[in-house]
């Protein structure tokens, strides 16, 4: 379980509640980062490169900036709720408003914008192309174990939650 710092005097300014919200929010780094070795390794045997320059700046950009919109909307949303409890965010949150509304991973849509904009940036069709098993496996792997925790700590309002917003969108 993700903490907030104990020591209230730890927590100041915006570089303290942004390592909380990111602490709370568990972006799984190891699993992109398997996902973009893979993709530059397949693109260094099978180079697939097939994105003209203004392209990848326009899409790349547009992709990146979609992708921080939504992260900071989330960021803002978990943010309200963690400035209610400064020392824990415990149990973890079941939120229902903002982008949350609409889906439990906000956050998770928005880190694959950014992956998306990487591999458009840097001309790798491989990462496009592998970002559907990224999300399989994120459905095998990183959410079961999340939504265990939370079906633990919430019960039966977790449930409800489940059927009221979807995982992805």
């Amino acid at each position: 379980m993700n903490k907030l710092p104990e020591d209230p005097e730890e927590k100041t300014g915006i570089a303290g509640h942004l390592q909380s919200i990111i602490d709370y929010m568990e972006i799984p780094a190891t699993h992109y980062a398997i996902f973009v070795s893979i993709s530059v390794i397949l693109n260094v045997i099978i180079p697939l490169e097939f994105f003209p320059f203004f392209i990848r700046l326009y899409c790349g950009l547009i992709m990146l900036s979609v992708g921080m919109l939504i992260f900071y909307l989330s960021w803002r949303t978990i943010k309200k709720y963690a400035e209610l409890s400064p020392l824990e965010i415990q149990p973890p949150l079941m939120v229902f408003e903002g982008l949350f509304k609409y889906s439990r991973n906000p956050v998770f849509i928005a880190s694959l914008f950014a992956f998306i904009s990487l591999f458009i940036f840097i001309n790798n069709a491989w990462g496009i192309i592998i970002t559907p098993l990224l999300i399989l496996s994120m459905n095998k792997f990183v959410f079961p174990p999340r939504e265990a925790r939370m079906r633990m700590e919430h019960g039966a309002a977790f449930d409800d939650y489940k059927e009221k917003v979807s995982r992805w969108m």
